[in-house]
């Protein structure tokens, strides 16, 4: 991971940190937000 994306990654915690579990679930649900498993 380069610094641009390093950047980029923090924007994106920093904004869902601020999310409310039924937020992030709604987003889910819309497909606006597609949960990866790695593994």
């Amino acid at each position: 991971m380069d610094e641009r994306e390093l950047r980029g990654f923090r924007r994106l915690a920093a904004d869902f940190d601020g999310r409310t579990d039924a937020e992030i679930a709604k987003l889910l649900e819309l497909n606006e937000l597609v949960e990866i498993c790695n593994g």
